[in-house]
């Protein structure tokens, strides 16, 4: 799968992604970011967790499991701690 194929005179570029984490489509999810896509490049934004939840390492690796997949070259991330803001790239 890749996020830019085109199919007779028509070209699809995959813009914006919703992820769920959930064992089974359409039963209830625990956690959801928003994927958006500028110039080629994946920002992971708007991650909503269920309450006492965290994010995990094992998260964190299926979306960069994902973007490498559909042949993102790059994946953007950033997040505050103690107010501070951490930024990070990773290239797939």
């Amino acid at each position: 799968m890749e996020y830019l194929t085109q199919e007779g005179d028509w070209c699809f570029e995959v813009k914006q992604v919703q992820a769920r984490r959930v064992s089974e489509y359409g039963k209830p999810y625990t956690g959801s970011p928003l994927l958006t896509v500028t110039d080629g490049v994946l920002h992971v934004e708007s991650l909503i967790l269920k309450e006492g939840d965290t994010f995990s390492r094992k998260d964190y690796k299926n979306i960069i499991k994902y973007a490498s997949d559909a042949k993102f070259p790059k994946i953007e991330t950033r997040r505050y701690k103690s107010g501070v803001i951490l930024d990070k790239e990773v290239y797939s």
